[in-house]
């Protein structure tokens, strides 16, 4: 859990997607740019390695890779969890995706901090080819969000780019609730809502095709056709100020931080 999932649990899910993630927080709490976890957060975290500790005696097949969302929720998240039982070790060192990023557009926790500082604060993380380096996040817009679409796009580009350009069979990968949705989709998935926190194994049949020649990595994200900001007509004076405009609308996805560990098969085929 991060801090804007507090402030949406806290002011609903309408004030939150007319008013309160459109900005950076209420003078108490702060949200954007790119909400940190909270204390509750970093303990489901912790929780989790323990757990994996706990299902190594039953062979329990450690990632080869990890890659994650450049939001530091996500990358504290894949710390707490992977720290003393691969990063300490310096078994892996795990990669930024900018592929990996929540839902773009809108809201102030999902807008990206720069290159600069994600590389100051994890010194053991590395950055995919071309991750852009701007102290601004060129992706982000406040007037604009991804579409499903998008994210289908985003998605299946960084399946590509993995099924690419690394063979290996257990691979992990820190994301969001927005994304995760998109990435199990890309791959025939089932729908499938995570707890906060939570982890998710996928099984994912890759075959190579003897006439196939893989692309270049990918680096660019498929942002797809936008939909704009939701219309805000009524004020509630309980939960946003009285000279803000508001109306109900559909609530965009809770913003949450998931793993996702992919487990590749591979396979060649003739044809």
């Amino acid at each position: 859990m991060s801090y804007h999932n507090v402030a949406q649990d806290y002011y609903g899910d309408d004030a939150w997607n007319c008013y309160y993630s459109l900005i950076y927080g209420n003078g108490t709490s702060e949200w954007g740019p790119d909400a940190y976890l909270t204390e509750k957060g970093e303990a489901a975290a912790v929780n989790n390695s323990k757990l994996i500790k706990s299902l190594l005696a039953d062979d329990f097949p450690l990632p080869q890779s990890f890659y994650s969302s450049p939001f530091t929720r996500a990358a504290d998240t894949l710390v707490l969890t992977w720290k003393d039982l691969v990063l300490d070790t310096g078994y892996a060192s795990p990669i930024f995706k900018e592929s990996l990023r929540e839902t773009i557009g809108l809201h102030t926790c999902d807008q990206r901090r720069s290159k600069a500082y994600l590389s100051a604060r994890y010194p053991q993380f590395q950055f995919e080819h071309g991750f852009i380096a701007s102290e601004t996040d060129l992706l982000w817009t406040k007037d604009e969000q991804e579409t499903d679409e998008g994210k289908f796009y985003r998605a299946r580009s960084f399946l590509d780019d993995v099924f690419a350009s690394d063979d290996s069979t257990f691979i992990s990968a820190t994301a969001h609730s927005g994304i995760i949705g998109g990435l199990l989709s890309a791959v025939g998935h089932r729908k499938f809502s995570l707890a906060t926190g939570a982890i998710i194994p996928v099984v994912v049949k890759r075959e190579s095709r003897l006439d196939f020649v893989p692309v270049q990595e990918n680096n660019s994200v498929t942002i797809g056709p936008s939909s704009t900001a939701p219309t805000c007509a009524t004020a509630i004076s309980s939960t946003i100020p009285s000279d803000v405009a508001y109306s109900t609308t559909t609530a965009n996805e809770a913003k949450n931080v998931f793993t996702v560990t992919t487990v590749v098969s591979t396979t060649a085929t003739s044809n």
